[in-house]
């Protein structure tokens, strides 16, 4: 049973600032949400509200904490696992750190590293990308030291300056960087489906891997269009959940789905959508929304279990971007160890 629960505030300042499309992002803030068994068991999980990333806002994202918190007190971890989106339904963030604390918590009696509580077939590595930032002048430094590290994939944030204007920035970026370097570029949903059309077609000789939310008004039809002229997979992240996740997993308009466990609801919820996602022949990538510790190793987990065969490169390594990285997963690798434990 669960004696006690508890909330601690945390401010996690970045690094440097983080540009898209939507805005500047200057810190994480939340909370760590903590859960104590009569067995002296303990889990820990952490809400990181983003309201550009799908989930709700700050102020939502505390209530609904403190009625979980109250909720799964003197309750039985197992039964309340089933109970979150009843409690909280409207709040992935607040879910995700309630989640990840009962999946901790339930592994652990069973014995099990959280992966392997997930899927018996998970992987015991992960591959993941880099996160350069913004397409800008003078990141093409910092692509080449981060292939020297061993990266293979590196996300750039576009979208921030006319499509006609980044797609000969890219050009000239690619001829200045490794050629094992491919880019996932992630538009965050800021051009229109012309605008999108132009760019597609102005990059398809490029390395690139993927192109995330293309569109500012997310359709079907116009992404449907836009993949089958594309040579790379177009991904929906928040697009997804703004077209409804019924409507993709019934008629996929494009190759690949990203899912962050702090806007889906946690690690268990973003396996188990991912699972229907890979049911629907859909590519699915598990990333961070650059979160702390314990928002991190719910990805890593969840991304273990979804990709057994290690198919695909997930955006993992983002604890870099936080001022103090409280991840204490490797930031530099490009493939890392997921049959990790959360340390408290």
């Amino acid at each position: 049973m669960i004696s006690e629960t508890a909330l601690v505030p945390v401010s996690l300042p970045l690094a440097r600032p983080w540009r898209t499309a939507q805005g500047v992002i200057r810190e994480r803030l939340g909370w760590l949400f903590l859960i104590g068994t009569d067995d002296d068991r303990e889990g820990y999980g952490e809400a990181l509200p983003l309201s550009e990333a799908g989930t709700e806002d700050h102020n939502a994202c505390h209530q609904a904490l403190e009625r979980l918190a109250e909720a799964l007190r003197n309750a039985d971890p197992a039964h309340m696992l089933d109970r979150l989106s009843e409690i909280a339904p409207d709040c992935p963030a607040a879910r995700c750190a309630a989640e990840t604390a009962l999946v901790q918590i339930l592994a652990e009696f069973d014995g099990k590293p959280v992966p392997l509580w997930l899927n018996e077939k998970a992987a015991q590595t992960v591959k993941v990308n880099a996160m350069a930032g913004a397409l800008e002048i003078g990141v093409e430094e910092t692509l080449i030291a981060m292939a020297a590290d061993g990266f293979s994939v590196i996300k750039l944030k576009v979208g921030l300056n006319d499509p006609a204007t980044e797609a000969r920035d890219l050009t000239a970026l690619c001829s200045m960087i490794p050629p094992t370097i491919s880019l996932r570029l992630d538009a965050n949903g800021a051009w229109s489906a012309e605008e999108a059309a132009v760019f597609i077609a102005s990059v398809s000789d490029l390395p690139i891997e993927s192109l995330e939310d293309p569109l500012q008004a997310p359709d079907t039809r116009q992404l449907r269009h836009l993949q089958d002229h594309a040579p790379f997979s177009i991904a929906l992240d928040e697009s997804l959940w703004r077209l409804g996740v019924d409507t993709v997993l019934a008629n996929p308009p494009t190759r690949r789905v990203v899912l962050k466990p702090m806007a889906v609801g946690g690690p268990l919820s973003a396996y188990r959508l991912g699972r229907k996602a890979q049911n629907a022949d859909l590519e699915t990538i598990v990333t961070t929304t650059i979160d702390g510790r314990f928002g991190t190793l719910a990805a890593l987990h969840a991304a273990s279990a979804l990709d057994q065969k290690k198919k695909w490169t997930h955006g993992l390594s983002t604890g870099s971007w936080l001022k103090d990285d409280t991840t204490q997963i490797p930031s530099d690798s490009a493939e890392i160890e997921a049959f990790q434990a959360p340390i408290g």
